[in-house]
This record gives C-alpha cells, sequence and structure tokens, in this order.
C-alpha cells in the first residue's frame, strides 16, 4: 500500500501509526515534509519570522511523542509515531493552504466586520479542518500509547495550546 494511502487512511482513522513501516529514513523525509509544509504555509501567509516558528514547531513535532512514549514505556514506537504525525501533518498543512489562501484575501481585515454567508462558511471549514486535525493527532497518540481516544484528542489540544503559547513566548507579538 502507497505512504499517502496509509497516512489518508490515519486521517479518517482507519489506520495507525503501526501500520506505517519502522523506517527512519521515511520518517526523517515526512518530517522534512512537514517542515517545508510548514515554511511554505507561513511563507504565504506572511508571517513574521517564519522560520522560527517552524523550527520551534520541527522542536515539538521531535520531542512531544518522544516525551509521551518514554513516559509511557513505549520508546520503541517512536519512529512510526513521529511518521504518522509528521505525514499527516504535512497532509493537512497542504491541504488546509488553500482555505488559509482564501481566508487571507477574503474575510474583512477589521475587528467586528459583518461576514456574508460564504466567508462565514469559509470559516467554518477552516474550523472543520482543524478540529479533524486535532482528532487525528489524538488517534494516533490513542494508538501509540494504548490511551483512550479522549485523552489522546486532550493530549493534542495541550500540544497545540503548548506550540502557540511557546511560539508567543519566544517570538513575541511579531509571530
Amino acid at each position: 500500500m502507497s505512504l499517502i494511502v496509509t497516512l489518508w487512511r490515519i486521517c479518517t482513522f482507519s489506520a495507525g501509526p503501526q501500520d506505517l513501516p519502522h523506517n527512519p529514513a521515511l520518517t526523517r523525509n515526512l518530517v522534512l515534509a512537514s517542515a517545508l509544509s510548514g515554511l511554505l504555509f507561513t511563507v504565504l501567509m506572511d508571517a513574521a519570522q517564519p522560520l522560527p516558528q517552524v523550527l520551534l514547531a520541527v522542536l515539538l513535532l521531535l520531542a512531544v511523542p518522544h516525551v509521551l512514549l518514554d513516559l509511557r514505556g513505549r520508546r520503541e514506537r517512536y519512529t512510526q509515531t513521529l511518521a504518522a504525525l509528521a505525514g499527516t501533518d504535512a497532509l493537512f498543512t497542504l491541504g488546509f493552504l488553500p482555505l488559509a489562501l482564501v481566508a487571507q484575501r477574503d474575510l474583512p481585515v477589521e475587528p467586528g466586520g459583518d461576514l456574508d454567508p460564504a466567508q462565514l462558511a469559509l470559516g467554518w471549514a477552516m474550523l472543520a479542518v482543524f478540529v479533524w486535525k486535532l482528532v487525528v493527532v489524538g488517534h494516533v497518540f490513542r494508538h501509540a500509547l494504548e490511551i483512550p481516544r479522549a485523552v489522546g484528542v486532550l493530549l493534542a489540544l495541550a500540544w497545540f495550546a503548548a506550540e502557540l503559547t511557546l511560539v508567543q513566548a519566544v517570538l513575541g507579538s511579531a509571530a
């Protein structure tokens, strides 16, 4: 089965990180794909400091599953877990990019501006993709850590909050 199909099956909850090969070179390439898709996203979104943002994201991508797996005594699952997280992240980032570009172009700049129905639909679509991504990360954690799905999703949400906080703390309001 192809890599993209397996990653898509993870995104649709019909596969888990254990369905990816234990292949450090593949994992490295998926981390690189995640980093490059993140860099493309931050550059196209006119982020103030795209490279530092992506470096912090990659640092957390490498560290969070390592720490969690170590705490659960499942260190041997790191390569496949990291591959699943990095690969699905790259897919979500590239899939989310068109929505973000349209939003950047079409949504009102001033706070409190009125949204037309198309803008409102776009906002809901973006929220749905974001929630889907969080649940997929939770799904990967559920399999890798052998924890309930809800706990996996809470860990995904905590990771997202930690990343936002870290970017804000390190890069300041320019981020």
